[in-house]
C-alpha cells in the first residue's frame, strides 16, 4: 500500500491591535483572513477550523485599567501530510495584514505569539483506494444462539441430576 499519513494539528496565534473596537471588528469578520494567512504562511497545510476570540478587552473594576493590550487570538486546526514548522512571526504578520486589508478590516500592530503545532490525530490513508472483494459471512441470529445455549444447559442439568 502506498499510504500517506495525514496528521491533524492544533496551533494558535495572538495578534495585537490598537483598540478593542478594532479587535471586535476582526473577531466578528476576520476568520477567513486568519485562515488564509496561515495557509499562505505554511505551505502544504489545509486549515479545517479557525476560531477567533478577543483578548485584553475586559475592563477591570476601576474603569481605566485593562488586563492586557487589546488583540485577537486565533485557534487553528489544520491537516498536513508532512511535518510543517510554525511560520516565522514576521511572515505570518505580513500575510495577515494583507488578508485583513483585502477584507476591509483593521490592521494588526504585531504578532505577540505563535504556538508550536501540536499533533491531535494521525491517520494513514491509502493513496489509491481499492474495494475489497465481498466476503461471505454466515448470518447468525444471536437470539437463536442464546436459546440453543439454554437448551444445552437444561439437557446437561437433567443428565447430571439422574
Amino acid at each position: 500500500c502506498t499510504c500517506a499519513t495525514v496528521k491533524t494539528y492544533a496551533a494558535s496565534a495572538t495578534v495585537e491591535v490598537s483598540t478593542c473596537v478594532e479587535a471586535d471588528k476582526i473577531w466578528k469578520n476576520g476568520t477567513s483572513a486568519f485562515q488564509s494567512a496561515l495557509t499562505k504562511s505554511m505551505k502544504g497545510v489545509t486549515v479545517t477550523k479557525t476560531e477567533l476570540s478577543k483578548v485584553g478587552c475586559r475592563r477591570l473594576n476601576d474603569g481605566n485599567r485593562r488586563l492586557a493590550n487589546p488583540g485577537v487570538k486565533a485557534d487553528f486546526t489544520y491537516t498536513a501530510t508532512t511535518s510543517v514548522a510554525k511560520p516565522a512571526a514576521a511572515i505570518f504578520e505580513v500575510n495577515l495584514k494583507t488578508e485583513l486589508a483585502a477584507e476591509g478590516l483593521p490592521a494588526t500592530t504585531k504578532v505577540t505569539s505563535l504556538t508550536d503545532p501540536v499533533v491531535l490525530v494521525a491517520s494513514t490513508t491509502p493513496a489509491a483506494t481499492t474495494t475489497p472483494a465481498a466476503a461471505t459471512t454466515p448470518l447468525i441470529d444471536a437470539a437463536m444462539g442464546a436459546q440453543a445455549t439454554f437448551l444445552s444447559l437444561v439437557i446437561l442439568s437433567v443428565g447430571i441430576s439422574w
